[in-house]
């Protein structure tokens, strides 16, 4: 989801097609799709995840990582564009409040919490963890550069998975599955795993991402199983998202690996068609924190009521308005810092730093 700036000749365009399918999914959560289309597209986040790493193991692949230079670098793109965006949310939604003589749609602790990165209105849980994802990245490069042949790595982090799936009931009952502190150790340790895997994944063979996703399709039909004879009928993944079980996790991975070998035979486009794909990868961050906007705006003017006659396509419409919305903001916002680009004062450096 997080926007890395390097050159093409750094840039692997199957990664940021993956990164693209990943925010589709994320958004597409978003709009109120119809349940099957809610479970299908259900791997959104992992998949960045997994790609966001690939991305640095590509960008780092022949050159060393200046750790406190990344890690400043790094924790203040994650940090500083998002309060930025809450700042000017907040203060948009206010004065549509005030000039319209509404109330305040939020309270203080809501607001609060947002900025805190805690439950608040939603939308920016995950950033904590990519915080905690970007801590590991160092340690993480020099392991997935380790010369261990695929199937070693491999099983080394599937021993991790199934050291956390054994944990999991502990942290639970020791932390209670709804505290944040709960919340993020229990995504941190799967997610890290993710993460992990993603730092290797341009380097494993088409044969083991194809037995990945095989063991991985194993896994959620069992879990499946188990779930659906607990309960009756088929258990969406998502409810097993908070925190994530193996349940969640397998169906995830399987599309993971799925994608990423559709992605490796992405090489001849139009030089629009990858221009497009590259500037939506790169600014995903932003579109992401933009979305949230948009979705507040389309919700607000009830256009998911006005167009219910259109039933399961409503989701479909909803989808294209937000992420042009989003996009056009996006845009909008880089005409903006390129206007500041060519500048040396502190002021110019800020606005790049925060809004680019």
């Amino acid at each position: 989801m997080t926007a890395t700036v390097t050159t093409p000749s750094t840039r692997d365009i199957s990664l940021d097609v993956m990164r693209l399918i990943g925010l589709l999914m994320i958004i597409l959560a978003h709009v109120d799709p119809p349940e099957w289309l809610r479970q299908l597209r259900n791997f959104g986040t992992p998949l960045l995840i997994v790609a966001s790493a690939a991305t640095y193991a590509v960008i780092y692949n022949r050159r060393s990582i200046d750790v406190p230079s990344f890690y400043r670098k790094r924790l203040t793109r994650l940090v500083v564009p998002v309060w930025t965006f809450l700042s000017i949310f907040f203060g948009l939604v206010l004065v549509v409040a005030v000039l319209l003589d509404r109330s305040f749609p939020f309270t203080a602790r809501q607001v609060f919490e947002t900025f805190t990165f805690g439950k608040g209105i939603g939308y920016v849980w995950i950033f904590p963890v990519y915080m905690a994802l970007a801590i590991i990245t160092p340690v993480g490069l020099r392991l997935a550069k380790q010369p261990l042949r695929d199937g070693p790595y491999a099983l080394l982090l599937l021993g991790g998975a199934i050291v956390y799936e054994l944990l999991r009931p502990v942290l639970v009952s020791r932390l209670g599955d709804t505290s944040r502190l709960a919340l993020l150790a229990m995504s941190v340790l799967p997610y890290g795993l993710l993460y992990l895997y993603g730092l290797r994944l341009t380097r494993f063979a088409p044969t083991t991402l194809a037995i990945a996703a095989a063991l991985a399709a194993a896994v959620f039909a069992w879990q499946g199983v188990i779930e659906w004879q607990r309960a009756g009928d088929f258990v969406p993944t998502q409810t097993h998202r908070f925190p994530p079980t193996a349940y969640y996790l397998s169906y995830a991975f399987y599309w993971i690996n799925l994608i990423a070998l559709a992605c490796r035979g992405v090489k001849a486009m139009t030089p629009h068609t990858e221009s497009v794909i590259r500037w939506t990868s790169a600014n995903s961050m932003w579109i992401y924190l933009w979305h949230v906007a948009a979705l507040f705006a389309w919700n607000y003017a009830r256009m998911p009521v006005r167009l219910q006659s259109l039933g399961e396509w409503t989701c479909v419409v909803s989808l294209v308005a937000v992420l042009l919305m989003a996009v056009t903001t996006t845009t909008l916002q880089r005409r903006l810092v390129t206007r500041w680009s060519t500048a040396s004062t502190r002021t110019a450096r800020l606005i790049r730093l925060t809004l680019a």
